[in-house]
């Protein structure tokens, strides 16, 4: 068990190894928990683990000497944080936008069309599942290919309840398998 002393949190100031491997020896348990909540395989979680004490280490600098309590906050806190950024880099960012292809006047050819029916045959079954609140911003944002602003005031929405919808169909998004595999192979095709 560590001591939380003054002298302890100057030694980790000063980047004294031995107090830095006892800092890890102590959290190593509690960073990797947090770990596993973010990352499946066994790799990426020890990597996530490394980058956390890196990161750690690089930041020992925050840590008041008089307030040496406040330490295990610190350590999890910043650790939880680190392996949250990393988890954040790694998840594919899925941004959709009404294109010519989708919402145009032409059709489009080969391969193309085949993905823009699909993606449309997703994108109502995933609206069919929305929650009735959800659908007319759903709607009007991605399938009419209305700016956020200007679906926010034509549905009557606070930008606080707009801020909410935004987030909360953007995750949905990016969960949703179908649509994620049909918007990998058009990339392909």
């Amino acid at each position: 068990m560590l001591s939380l002393d003054i002298s302890y949190v100057r030694a980790l100031r000063q980047r004294d190894a031995a107090a830095f491997e006892a800092l890890v020896r102590a959290f190593l348990p509690r960073v990797r928990r947090v770990a596993m909540q973010y990352f499946q395989s066994p790799f990426e979680q020890e990597d996530a683990v490394q980058e956390a004490f890196t990161h750690l280490y690089a930041h020992l600098d925050a840590v008041d000497p008089l307030r040496a309590e406040s330490l295990p906050g610190w350590v999890v806190t910043t650790a939880r944080n680190r392996i949250l950024d990393l988890a954040r880099q790694k998840r594919p960012e899925v941004h959709l936008e009404m294109t010519e292809a989708l919402g145009g006047d032409e059709e489009p050819q080969g391969p193309e069309a085949v993905v823009a029916s699909e993606l449309r045959d997703v994108m109502a079954h995933f609206e069919e599942k929305l929650k009735p609140a959800y659908r007319p911003y759903f709607r009007a944002v991605f399938l009419e290919g209305l700016d956020w602003e200007v679906a926010r005031v034509s549905l009557g929405l606070s930008r606080l309840r707009t801020k909410y919808l935004k987030s909360v169909l953007l995750k949905l998004l990016q969960r949703h398998g179908p649509l994620l595999e049909i918007l990998g192979r058009g990339k392909s095709a």
